[in-house]
């Protein structure tokens, strides 16, 4: 918004021209003349007040009647906004001995000017100032003549009142302004010129590229810009910088004395400031020096520091968000005093002499408690207040106004305007159901009442149900497709308000059983789909639709009863997936229904869930296909891992088992075993998996042994048909020949003969390729008695006899492996006995290399 406030010559009073200027920024207009005088006294003569427009008639010229009783004076006039000047002329008899003061709303702004004459044909932009009080004071030369008598001080005073504060250039309160000041001016470059502008929102700081001061034919950005409280300072460039030296403001005369230049100082709206938030006058003061030290080069004369007046009126406001609707809105106001306000309804005044449709646009601004709408807090001037289901008067519109703490209201009340409506419950509806249209603003519906609605826009009417006053049914048409439907209202031929949509839904189905496995049958039913209307098609979501041409196909007699009811038995798809699905029934036509079903997610448990390889393992689940073959896969899906082959039942579960493989399967490995649905191939949407863990590879050893005895060492999960690489004993080899080797399982179980070891703990280790394990067992000094079996069996059929001679009874024992029951007689063996060995071929023992045929040893 731009504010401009300037003058001429006689600058105190054609500020004062500005602020009657105000007068004639109005629509309406109006001015009262009020004379007064002291009864002793002679009263002062004002002989005429002229205020002319535009050079036209005047539109100010009474005369004001100096009895006891003051004439009120009444004029109106349609006067422009933009582009207008006003000529004032105060026309005073005998000007030696009379003085001319003028006051805008109290403040006197024109001190005894001794240059009456100097306001004739003042002239004044009528968009430029804005004032609600202006006072003329026409006073006897004499009184500022402190030696004349009191009773000869004679004045006379004329009020104009505006009845109501309304100008072209009100601004918003709190809202960002652009500012155009204008104002008489004296400054070097590099002087300072300060902008008062108390109660308005300030920057921190304000680009210089932001003001312009001009004056004359030049114009430029001061060259700095400070900010401090409601002050804003400016420094003044060279404002010709094409001109050689420094171009100041104003010019100096012959004599030395320095005029004043008229200077527009121009605010960008990018500079940030923000107008009041309270809703008032608030005066602009430009100062050219100040410090009032005359070191601008300006006259000694403090007086003329402040020498401009601008003048800026924010007011309060008030607006409705919609202005027009059933009777629901936002009000919103700005210029508030701080606090609480109560928001009201402006009744139309009581005023036989006022134009009807002037008021009713207009309230008359006073709160009436039985009017009251709400209320809301007031911060920073501003208030918010949503008000819902106004009550709408038979003239069809409210003005809405609010008064705060400080009894104040907005200058100009809001007017909502209501309108014929219609609203529909609920505003998701499905085909076949019971709509309600309810009407707003509008007089009675009548039981006998010719209503009608339209679905969609064309088509013909359907006659509605009349349920009270207000309010209409009509069942929604079966035939209707899901989406937004367009729905009207007629009284006859005649559309009740505006046409608003439903959303239409499709119709609500059951599907039993809700809950399901793939391949399993349900039952689908509805209502609502027409007589004998024929199914479709039926689609469960993620799959193809089931139609009479599918393979699976629709069941012949798929179609709505006479009362439209359908009933239909379909098989949920193996395809579908898990988790929440739609089923969707369409009929011949479009109309279509909506259900839901839960697809069960398979699932396995295994027991034990860890175990040896070659160990049985239990398989539960469920969620499988309705009587589907299901097969097991352990680990990899490589053929020989396909372990077993079983069936879930009818409600999709499954219970086997299966023995963990050996063959490919690392012990101390975790696998994943994976249950599927056979469906003539595999199909990832139906199975499910679980994880197994085989433990690793370990050996148990005999807790003790005599030397040259033999210990047995077990083994389990190690790899399967493999071969054992190393067997050491305390450190010694021990591995039997020929070397043993695990079976399918991982497993083994073989004998060690016992080295020359000393008593006590020793380390038995065995390894198969890079895996190896060890445990302890303990060297005692207890012969050991063991059998010939036991002592020879690693020499298999090597052997072919052993004999011991008893040194005590010079008896010998023979031990012939394979030999019937009774011919052997060498029953037992001790480390240390000494024996003939004879063996067929070359073989390791104990060792050491026993040769061909006869060999002397001692048993270890």
């Amino acid at each position: 918004m731009n504010i401009q406030v300037g003058k001429s010559a006689g600058i105190a009073l054609l500020m004062a021209a500005a602020l009657l200027a105000a007068l004639f920024a109005m629509g309406v207009f109006s001015a009262n003349g009020v004379g007064a005088q002291e009864a002793t006294s002679t009263p002062a003569n004002l002989s005429t007040l002229t205020i002319t427009v535009d050079g036209g008639s005047d539109l100010l010229d009474p005369t004001f009647d100096t009895g006891a009783d003051p004439q009120v004076y009444m004029y109106s006039a349609d006067i422009p906004k933009n582009g207008m000047t006003a000529t004032v002329t105060p026309s005073v008899a005998d000007l030696a001995e009379q003085s001319v003061t003028i006051k805008w709303n109290d403040e006197e702004v024109a001190l005894d000017s001794a240059a009456t004459p100097a306001v004739t044909n003042a002239e004044i932009d009528l968009t430029k100032a804005v004032v609600s009080k202006v006072e003329v004071v026409v006073a006897d030369a004499n009184a500022d003549n402190n030696d004349t008598a009191a009773s000869n001080f004679v004045t006379q005073t004329f009020t104009i009142m505006l009845d109501h504060d309304y100008a072209a250039n009100s601004m918003t309160a709190g809202k960002e302004v652009r500012l155009t000041l204008m104002a008489m001016l004296r400054a070097d470059e590099d002087d300072e010129i300060t902008v008062m502008l108390p109660s308005f929102g300030l920057p921190s700081d304000i680009d210089p590229s932001d003001i312009t001061i001009a004056s004359g034919d030049n114009s430029e950005n001061p060259s700095d810009v400070d900010v401090s409280g409601s002050t804003i300072s400016l420094v003044v460039p060279d404002m010709d910088p094409d001109t050689t030296g420094s171009q100041a403001i104003g010019s100096t005369a012959g004599d030395g004395t320095i005029t004043n230049a008229a200077v527009t100082i121009r605010i960008k709206s990018d500079a940030g400031i923000t107008n009041p938030t309270k809703a008032g006058m608030y005066a602009i003061k430009i100062n050219d020096d100040p410090d009032g030290a005359g070191d601008d080069n300006a006259e000694e004369d403090v007086t003329n520091a402040n020498d401009a007046l601008n003048v800026v009126k924010v007011i309060r406001e008030v607006a409705v968000k919609p202005t027009s609707g059933a009777g629901d809105t936002t009000v919103t106001g700005t210029g508030f005093t701080n606090g609480s306000v109560n928001v009201f309804i402006d009744t139309t005044p009581d005023d036989p002499d006022t134009d009807a449709d002037e008021m009713s646009a207009m309230g008359n601004n006073e709160y009436d408690s039985e009017e009251f709408l709400g209320s809301a807090t007031v911060t920073d001037g501003k208030f918010t207040l949503d008000l819902i289901a106004l009550k709408r008067p038979t003239s069809g519109e409210v003005m809405i106004n609010a008064i705060d703490s400080a009894g104040d209201t907005a200058d100009t009340s809001a007017k909502f305007s209501f309108k014929e409506s219609i609203t529909l419950s609920p505003e998701e509806i499905s085909p076949g159901e019971k709509l309600t249209i309810k009407v707003h603003n509008r007089g009675d519906l009548v039981s006998d009442g010719d209503y009608k609605v339209r679905f969609g826009g064309t088509g013909t009417p359907q006659d509605a149900t009349f349920k009270d006053a207000d309010e209409v049914t009509i069942n929604v048409p079966s035939d209707v497709r899901t989406g937004k439907l367009q729905v009207e209202l007629l009284d006859g031929n005649t559309r009740i308000g505006s046409a608003v949509n439903v959303e239409i839904v499709a119709l609500s189905l059951t599907v039993t059983p809700s809950s399901v496995v793939p391949g399993q049958q349900v039952t689908i039913r509805g209502s609502g789909f027409g007589n004998q209307i024929a199914v479709s098609e039926i689609e469960f979501e993620g799959t193809d639709a089931i139609t009479r041409a599918s393979t699976p196909s629709l069941p012949s007699d798929a179609k709505a009863t006479d009362k439209g009811s359908v009933s239909v038995t379909v098989t949920v798809p193996r395809n579908i997936g898990n988790g929440e699905k739609e089923v969707t029934l369409e009929v011949v036509g479009g109309l279509m229904g909506i259900g839901k079903i839960t697809v069960a997610k398979p699932a396995i448990s295994l027991d034990p869930d860890e175990s040896l390889i070659g160990s049985r393992v239990r398989v539960t689940g469920s969620g499988f296909g309705y009587n589907d073959r299901v097969t097991l896969a352990y680990g990899s899906a490589t053929a020989n891992q396909h372990l077993e082959i079983s069936s879930a039942d009818g409600d999709g579960n499954v219970s086997f088992s299966f023995i963990v493989p050996g063959t490919d399967v690392d012990p101390g490995t975790e696998y994943t075993v994976t249950v599927k649905s056979l469906l003539g191939g595999d199909d990832d949407k139906i199975k499910a998996t679980a994880k197994h863990n085989t433990p690793g590879p370990s050996i148990m050893v005999s807790e003790s042994a005599q030397i040259g005895g033999t210990i047995t060492i077990t083994g389990t999960s190690w790899k399967s048909f493999s071969t054992i690489s190393t067997v050491t004993i305390g450190g010694e080899d021990a591995r039997p020949s020929p070397a043993p080797e695990s079976d399918r399982y991982g497993n083994f179980e073989f004998e060690a003969r016992v080295p020359r070891l000393s008593v006590g703990s020793h380390t038995v280790s065995v390894g198969i390729g890079s895996t190896v394990r060890t445990e302890t067992f303990t060297v005692v000094d207890t012969p050991i008695l063991s059998t010939p079996q036991e002592v020879f069996g690693g020499l298999g059929d090597k052997l072919v006899s052993v004999w011991r001679l008893d040194n005590a009874t010079k008896v010998w024992s023979a031990y012939f492996p394979g030999a019937p029951e009774g011919v052997s007689d060498l029953t037992s063996l001790k480390s240390g006995d000494i024996v003939w060995v004879n063996v067929s071929e070359d073989v390791n023992f104990q060792g050491s290399t026993l040769t061909t045929g006869w060999n002397l040893i001692s048993l270890e």
